[in-house]
């Protein structure tokens, strides 16, 4: 790791900024343009349901199944004492160290859209419309650990404005998929139950990771898309894993089975198939 002052130095150009942090892996395509939603607060149990990546945060529309990168800030803040509460891009120690407390508090917004509002301690508690909210030293710290010790054109300097027209000039992934594709509310093509039972037969009902077979049991056996784009089916993205492989693919999918009906199919599959 180098200095800090010496990465907060090279201070570059927002033009740069996109191709820097997609070059990270940092900025990645949501297979969805950029869809502005409504600044909700956000309290543990909400948190615990959003996606956490190495990407960046992510929610999921309930309603059309769409998947929206957002930023975390301070709901309630002391706006005349402190100045403006700083965002979040990542789940980083700050994140963390919240979800972790256990507190039923809430204390976060979630946003992809600028300006923001806060509610202003100072002010009786006033909610108010702020903008250009300085970014989480901690988020920045930790995508500097991801890119190593020379970044060449980050900077601390990113304003929670800049980060949303960044959201706004992605575009989606190139594909083989029609833009006018025909989606379910989970986000599957209409004839996605097909193409999955259709893929896992063609590879015997056996796990492409642990080799486990399961052909009378093939609820156990998922088909996986590779690039989390659940639009692009072509068999080079599709992978059969049962489901304790699945639900240890990231972190993303570690918290998708740690509740709900998954964490139930997931701990019979686990009595029925005990690992050894």
């Amino acid at each position: 790791m180098c200095d800090n002052d010496e990465i907060f130095e090279q201070l570059p150009t927002f033009d740069h900024l996109r191709e820097t942090l997609t070059r990270m892996g940092y900025v990645v395509e949501t297979g969805n343009p950029y869809t502005p939603i409504k600044i909700e607060d956000v309290d543990i149990n909400e948190l615990q349901k959003m996606e956490f990546t190495d990407d960046g945060i992510f929610v999921i529309d309930e309603n059309d199944g769409n998947r929206h990168q957002v930023f975390l800030y301070k709901r309630r803040y002391h706006l005349e004492k402190y100045g403006k509460p700083r965002y979040h891009i990542v789940k980083c120690a700050t994140i963390r160290e919240f979800m972790d407390s256990g507190s039923l508090k809430t204390e976060y917004r979630r946003a992809n859209t600028e300006p923001v509002r806060v509610i202003n301690w100072d002010d009786g508690d006033e909610d108010v419309e702020v903008d250009e909210l300085p970014l989480c030293k901690n988020c920045f710290n930790e995508l500097v650990e991801r890119i190593g010790n020379k970044p060449d054109e980050i900077t601390k300097d990113m304003t929670s404005a800049e980060f949303v027209e960044l959201l706004k000039q992605m575009s989606t992934v190139e594909d083989e998929t029609p833009a006018d594709v025909d989606v379910d509310l989970r986000g599957y093509t209409r004839d996605w139950e097909e193409i999955s039972y259709n893929y896992r037969r063609d590879h015997n009902f056996t796990c492409e990771r642990c080799g486990i077979e399961i052909p009378l049991d093939i609820q156990f056996l998922h088909t996986h898309h590779r690039n989390g784009i659940k639009t692009d089916n072509r068999e080079e993205n599709l992978e059969c894993l049962c489901i304790r492989c699945h639900a240890n693919v990231d972190e993303v999918h570690r918290q998708n089975f740690s509740w709900g009906q998954r964490k139930l199919m997931l701990e019979q599959f686990n009595e029925l198939y005990p690992e050894f």
